[in-house]
C-alpha cells in the first residue's frame, strides 16, 4: 500500500495507519535531520517534532506528499534549530569523509585540511544572512533551488543569484585569506 493510501485511510479515521506511515519513513526523516544538525539527539528531537506537525496537518484535512513533506519540515525545523544556536556554519564538515581521511592521509594533511574546513566555517558564519542561508540549504540540507525556493518563499531566479553570488563571495574570501586553492561548486 503506498503512502497516499495510508494518508487516506489515516484521514478516514484508522489513526494506527500514521504509524505505519512514521516506520517506513523514520529512518529518512532522522536522516535529513542529522546530516544538518550532526546531533543525534537534536535530530531525534527534529524528527519527532516533523512527524507531529504532519500528523497535525493531516488530521485536519490537509492533502500533502508523505516523505517529501515530512522530509521538508525536518529540514525547516532543523534550520531553525541552527539559527537559534548560530552554529550553522559549523556543520558545513563532512564528518564521515574527515573521518576517513584519517586514516588515508598524514598527520599533517588532515592538520591542513582541518585548518581549512575551519577557515571555509568562519567565512561561511561571516558571509551576510541572505547568503549563508542558501548555502547552508543547499550545502547542509541538501535541498534544491526549487526546495530552497519554496522554503523561502522566493522566486528560483533569487535564490540562483543568492547562491551564485554567496559561492563567489566565499570563494574569493577563500583566495584572499591565503590562496586557499578550494573550488566552490
Amino acid at each position: 500500500m503506498d503512502d497516499r493510501d495510508l494518508v487516506v485511510m489515516f484521514q478516514s479515521g484508522n489513526d494506527s495507519v500514521f504509524l505505519t506511515l512514521v516506520e517506513r519513513h523514520q529512518r529518512a526523516v532522522f536522516g535529513t535531520a542529522v546530516q544538518m544538525l550532526r546531533s543525534r539527539e537534536e535530530a531525534e528531537d527534529v524528527a519527532q517534532e516533523a512527524f507531529v506537525k504532519v500528523y497535525q496537518i493531516l488530521r485536519h484535512g490537509g492533502t500533502v506528499e508523505f516523505l517529501p513533506y515530512v522530509r521538508k519540515i525536518a529540514a525547516n525545523l532543523a534550520l531553525d534549530r541552527l539559527r537559534r544556536l548560530d552554529v550553522a556554519a559549523r556543520h558545513i564538515d563532512n564528518e564521515r569523509r574527515y573521518i576517513r581521511s584519517l586514516h588515508e592521509e598524514s598527520a599533517e594533511e588532515v592538520t591542513l585540511k582541518r585548518q581549512e574546513q575551519q577557515s571555509v566555517r568562519e567565512l561561511i558564519e561571516r558571509l551576510p544572512a541572505m547568503y549563508r542561508e542558501v548555502i547552508v540549504l543547499h550545502y547542509v540540507a541538501g535541498l534544491s533551488y526549487q526546495e530552497i525556493a519554496e522554503h523561502l518563499g522566493e522566486p528560483m531566479t533569487l535564490v540562483k543569484n543568492r547562491l551564485f553570488r554567496g559561492k563567489k563571495l566565499l570563494k574569493d574570501s577563500l583566495v584572499s585569506q591565503g590562496g586557499v586553492s578550494v573550488e566552490v561548486r
